[in-house]
């Protein structure tokens, strides 16, 4: 077993040895982490706010603060049943984009079909263009749906004043 180890560690070095892999700088950006055994468990994930320079713990609806000495201790295992189970990285450029923008203050904006727009966003330009073009077509649809919604509640409340009145 331990031969076997040694000889995929040397497969792993020597593929990063080959120029085309060292192309690109990345950066750690999220961890998802498994709390459980193989029957039961449950999921969480550390996730970088570059912009602020922390980490936050996303487990349900808690979010909170953690110091990056936590969430590598908490990742690796050997702490109860917790352990990682995959990491983000992001590209270089993508770090960049994320270091320069608080993307924790995302606003939907008041114009619902301004979501259809998607590509002009801050997430549209790190997000690959195959997944923009599903996305805008995923918000035009909510688009659509907004304002239908809206339309049938102001024809519900011309009907209850017209009930009312006559």
């Amino acid at each position: 077993m331990k031969k076997k180890s040694e000889e995929l560690e040397s497969e792993i070095k020597a593929s990063y040895a080959i120029p085309a892999m060292q192309k690109k700088k990345y950066h750690l950006h999220s961890i998802c982490v498994h709390d459980g055994n193989a029957n039961s468990g449950h999921y969480y994930s550390f996730i970088m706010d570059r912009f602020n320079k922390k980490w936050r713990k996303f487990n349900d609806i808690r979010v909170t603060d953690v110091e990056e000495e936590a969430v590598f201790k908490e990742s690796e295992g050997g702490q109860g049943w917790q352990t990682a189970q995959w990491l983000v990285y992001v590209e270089d450029s993508i770090a960049g984009v994320l270091d320069a923008n608080n993307i924790t203050h995302y606003s939907v904006p008041k114009n619902p079909f301004e979501l259809q727009d998607f590509a002009k966003h801050l997430y549209g330009n790190i997000v690959p263009s195959e997944v923009n073009s599903l996305i805008e077509k995923e918000n035009s649809a909510l688009a659509k749906e907004i304002i239908d919604q809206k339309n049938d509640k102001t024809v519900s409340d011309i009907r209850t004043i017209y009930i009312k009145r006559f």
